[in-house]
């Protein structure tokens, strides 16, 4: 009994030293890290590869997660002992940002390699930052804004930064490459994302700069800011409620709604600067989608609010 169970015992460890086997192929690097590298260039990376088994193994298939990297081995068969070089070419071009591209390595082992290059891709000439963001609340606002380039940034000069048409928004530039974008947020007018081009001298194209801009609110709604028809079903319609007010005396003009499911049931002046608005909610006339948020704008004679914005949020059931 002690002899079948021995025998049973280094089966499994057979079994298990077969399981957990060495690789055939050992590589000289599996990670290649560009770290941050220019927008459009292309890279060679060679890898060495040494068959550490007793047999010879052919690589069979080798494939890539897109086609901006390209590999192939030297040889396809290494013998025992034997040794080739993998040459890996990636070419940043289609890429900004964070890229990560394996390389698949199937063998007549059976066995699977995987290879990674990583690289931290740049436009040859960009800006730092990339994005503002301005909220009327704030204070006055000074942003630097810096034309930066990975090779020749002498060469690089701003001809003139083009600014979108919005009140208590200026720009100063302080150098060939730099300039400062100035904000006083209680003079803007407008909301929302606006585009700064800068322009440079030479054969370059235009650099854009994001600028996004929250208008504070100068009014409160209550109960909430979103009217919620949450878990409602088909067949019946629902009613909302919710106060406007706001320091400002104003006066809601919009009758209509702009949204084809919802009807304005009331809108009643309660004083000079509070109103009482009650919708109507239709879940019959909800076309395909089952939940979703829209908007309801509703129109003031205050300039300083515009509109008013009521979120509608609904989530329809069986």
């Amino acid at each position: 009994m002690k002899k079948r169970i021995g025998g049973i015992f280094l089966i499994m460890l057979l079994a298990m030293s077969n399981l957990f086997a060495a690789n055939s192929l050992k590589f000289s690097e599996k990670v290649k890290n560009l770290g941050t590298i220019e927008q459009f260039k292309k890279f060679k990376w060679i890898v060495k590869v040494k068959n550490i088994s007793d047999k010879p193994v052919t690589f069979t298939k080798i494939k890539t997660t897109c086609g901006c990297t390209l590999a192939k081995p030297k040889k396809n068969t290494l013998l025992p002992g034997e040794e080739t070089n993998l040459i890996v070419n990636f070419n940043s071009e289609y890429f900004q940002g964070h890229v990560e591209k394996l390389i698949f390595i199937d063998t007549s082992t059976k066995e699977r390699y995987t290879l990674r290059v990583i690289a931290n891709v740049q436009k040859s000439i960009y800006i730092e930052p990339k994005r503002i963001n301005i909220s009327t609340k704030d204070d006055y606002i000074e942003q630097l804004v810096e034309v930066k380039s990975f090779q020749d940034p002498e060469k690089i000069k701003i001809s003139k930064v083009v600014l979108p048409k919005i009140k208590g928004i200026s720009y100063e530039i302080t150098g060939s490459r730099s300039f400062v974008i100035k904000a006083t947020p209680s003079r803007i007018d407008k909301s929302g994302l606006k585009i700064v081009k800068i322009i440079l001298k030479g054969n370059y194209q235009p650099l854009l700069l994001y600028m996004n801009i929250k208008k504070a609110k100068l009014y409160t709604v209550s109960p909430s800011d979103n009217l919620l028809f949450l878990n409602i079903k088909k067949g019946r319609n629902y009613e909302k409620t919710v106060y406007i007010k706001s320091n400002e005396k104003f006066n809601i003009l919009t009758k209509q709604s702009n949204v084809p499911f919802v009807k304005i049931k009331e809108i009643k002046k309660l004083s000079g600067n509070k109103w009482k608005v009650s919708v109507t909610f239709f879940p019959d006339k909800v076309k395909k989608a089952s939940s979703g948020k829209t908007f309801l704008v509703l129109k003031t004679d205050n300039p300083k609010l515009n509109s008013i914005e009521l979120g509608i949020v609904f989530h329809i059931i069986k």
